[in-house]
């Protein structure tokens, strides 16, 4: 047995605002899915909020063609999937400002780790399978086309017996709270076993790039409960539980170019931030500075400057690394790991199940989504 990496299509150019859909193999067993995306700025893409390519990849899909999905996640989502399953952020170049290309590599597993042998996706059991990817870039971060996609499939050649089942990852519900201090109740699927259960409480933002209210703070509280609330799994703010999941998987390390500003805000995609360290650079000629560049103190997700650099020819752009927890506000509320298909979590209502199996959102205020993903092992043929 060997591993195969095909790629299937090469810098692809995908048209803003709609969804790149391309048919893959009919048979294999794919492992799989490297895409490593990479997209020209906008001119102006720094004095814009959501800057980074990924942000705008609403969808990454692997379907049957209809309705039938194998793998369905945003791309902040499959970003922070990568980083509970391998433990690291994937190759990325967050370049953020004009002209200049910005690159990020996403991978859709079908097992639990990369080149997972025991789960993997049997292209055979399907009529047609196929790889879908939507966004809602505008010209304001790049030109029609200027984004594009390389596929490559990660394929297992010469397997002697298949893998009876593959990993599905699939976001599950999303609701927002109706009003400031309402609830959102998401009661997880009884049908399938469960590996990982994942939540992401996604924040609104303002055209600035702040937060309009950041669900981490100390008002914000979520619970995850075994049988209809009589077994307490969670009962925390969400930094305790993004705290407690660095235990786990370790911290977070995110990095970007951006630019210099008072008043335009910085996602590091670091839900609750520990440190960071910064150097200006320039994108032209530059002198001395005559004032110094200063971050504003802050533990939040969107940073600013406190001061930016001055003068003539000063820097107008700084490197930043950020540490933390919480990559793009997500929490991991249940774990199986490489453990045997009998400690996945049970959420029907068997002897040896913990259903029924609820997560309780208190939503201080109503300015986010909270968003359930599930990991979860399909028989091939099946989603």
């Amino acid at each position: 047995m060997y591993w195969k990496q095909h790629r299937a299509y090469k810098e692809d150019p995908m048209s803003n605002t709609d969804t790149w859909k391309e048919e893959l193999p009919t048979k294999g067993l794919l492992s799989g899915i490297l895409l490593q995306f990479h997209m020209v700025n906008a001119s102006a893409i720094q004095n814009y909020y959501k800057s980074r390519l990924i942000d705008h990849v609403t969808k990454v899909e692997v379907t049957d063609g209809g309705t039938e999905t194998m793998f369905s996640l945003t791309g902040q989502e499959s970003k922070a999937q990568n980083w509970y399953d391998e433990g690291k952020i994937d190759h990325e170049m967050a370049i953020l400002y004009g002209n200049k290309t910005q690159r990020t590599t996403l991978y859709i597993p079908f097992g639990r780790y990369f080149k997972d042998m025991d789960y993997m996706l049997d292209l055979s059991k399907w009529d047609s399978v196929y790889l879908e990817l939507t966004n809602d870039l505008t010209t304001t971060y790049c030109a029609d086309k200027a984004a594009k996609v390389d596929v490559q499939l990660i394929t297992a050649e010469d397997l002697s017996v298949a893998p009876v089942n593959y990993i599905k990852n699939y976001e599950w519900r999303n609701n927002k709270p109706k009003a400031d201090a309402q609830y959102v109740y998401h009661k997880l699927p009884t049908r399938d076993y469960i590996r990982r259960v994942m939540v992401q409480i996604d924040p609104d933002m303002e055209t600035t790039g702040a937060a309009t209210s950041d669900p981490k703070s100390d008002s914000f509280n979520l619970k995850f409960m075994y049988k209809e609330g009589a077994e307490v799994v969670w009962d925390h703010r969400p930094k305790d539980l993004m705290k407690s999941n660095a235990l786990d998987y370790g911290l977070i390390k995110t990095r970007g170019r951006y630019l210099q500003s008072t008043s335009q805000y910085i996602d590091t995609a670091v839900g609750y931030v520990a440190n960071e360290q910064f150097s200006v650079m320039g994108d032209t000629a530059s002198g001395t500075a005559t004032a110094e560049a200063v971050m504003e103190e802050s533990n939040d997700r969107f940073q600013k400057m406190k001061n930016v650099s001055a003068g003539a020819t000063a820097p107008e752009f700084i490197d930043l690394q950020t540490v933390g927890v919480g990559y793009y506000h997500t929490m991991v509320l249940f774990d199986a790991g490489l453990k045997s298909i009998d400690e996945y979590l049970k959420p029907g209502s068997g002897l040896d199940a913990k259903g029924p199996v609820d997560i309780e959102w208190y939503g201080h205020t109503d300015d986010h989504t909270l968003r359930t993903c599930l990991s979860v092992p399909m028989p091939q043929g099946e989603a």
